[in-house]
């Protein structure tokens, strides 16, 4: 989710600012033409969302309609939320029905558009669902509302809070979905655990491989232990080229690149009383 603070200061219904006492939901819209640029509706110099052309914005005086966000394309044509009102300023959105109003107190909500384009890429569709979704859980936890307190404006409409239009239920039925689906996977996101930052998921370290230390590095003549895996070995003290003492195995060359840590008296030559072997330098320890 992107989202950018943008205020249609010029609006009348900003300048009115009527306050908001209790958020008491949310209502999601859809625009209804086929524009998917947030510059339609939107003129700012902020960089990225580019210049109306036509001056039809909705950040101008004259206009009886306002909603707290827009969602759409940038002019780059990524997906971005651009929050045109404060969301302690009741939206002029959804107009009156026979109960009353979901603009008003006492039963406020917060209110944004959704860009329409041809209603036909679904690719759009997606990706402009699931910022508006995004947006949804964000402002559910930020103001501790329920999923069913979203509405769309054509179910706003049913309740009697709303003038009877069909955005966007008309739109998401299109792709074989609806206000339910819409619901559900905002509550996937509020259902999803937040990683704690000051526990990362990472994979558990491997203990590191025994290392000679750089300044001790074996020759003939040192006395050695078998370290590593291999460590209980009958072997365990051994020396380089020296017989040591109650061993009649000993350890004539080092080799750094066998598959095993070490070999000892099962690869040697027999002389009829000791037996040489083999051992990688990580596998041995000076004593």
């Amino acid at each position: 989710m992107n989202i950018i603070t943008n205020y249609l200061t010029k609006n009348d219904c900003y300048i009115y600012g009527m306050k908001i006492d209790k958020v008491y939901g949310i209502v999601v819209h859809s625009t209804g033409a086929n524009n998917p640029y947030l510059k339609r509706y939107v003129q700012s110099n902020i960089e990225g969302i580019g210049k109306n052309q036509y001056n039809n914005d909705w950040n101008r005086s004259g206009l009886s309609v306002c909603v707290h966000a827009f969602i759409g394309k940038l002019e780059n044509g990524n997906i971005a939320t651009l929050n045109t009102l404060p969301y302690n300023i009741c939206a002029w959105g959804v107009g009156r029905g026979s109960k009353g109003s979901f603009n008003y107190n006492p039963t406020a909500k917060l209110q944004f558009e959704i860009c329409e384009d041809d209603l036909t890429d679904r690719n759009y569709f997606d990706k402009v669902m699931k910022e508006a979704q995004e947006y949804c859980a964000y402002l559910c936890k930020k103001f501790n509302l329920k999923v069913n307190s979203i509405t769309s404006h054509q179910e706003s409409y049913r309740l009697g809070f709303a003038s009877n239009h069909a955005d966007p239920d008309h739109w998401l039925k299109k792709f074989g979905k609806d206000m339910n689906w819409f619901r559900s996977e905002v509550q996937k996101l509020l259902d999803a655990k937040p990683v704690d930052p000051s526990k990362p998921n990472l994979p558990k370290p491997e203990p590191p491989k025994p290392t000679l230390p750089v300044n001790n590095q074996l020759k003939v003549g040192d006395k050695v232990k078998i370290i590593g895996p291999y460590a209980g070995s009958v072997a365990a003290l051994v020396a380089i080229h020296t017989r040591a003492k109650g061993q009649t195995r000993y350890i004539t060359k080092i080799h750094t690149d066998r598959k095993f840590p070490y070999q000892i008296g099962n690869k040697g030559k027999i002389d009829g009383k000791n037996t040489t072997g083999f051992a990688k330098a990580i596998s041995l320890q000076k004593v």
